[in-house]
């Protein structure tokens, strides 16, 4: 499994997070982190919900 991080001002576990992905909240926002411009290849992604 992918390493899991969570910062915000809950105490979540993490089935707890999983489970929140799992929910269709009405609104979610996506962020990718990449090498550069140039070098496309993701080496993070974050979401919000």
């Amino acid at each position: 499994m992918a390493n899991l991080a969570y910062l915000g001002p809950h105490d979540y576990s993490e089935d707890q997070l999983l489970a929140r992905l799992e929910e269709t909240p009405p609104i979610i926002s996506v962020d990718t982190e990449t090498v550069s411009l140039k070098d496309r290849r993701c080496i993070g992604i974050g979401f919000a919900l």
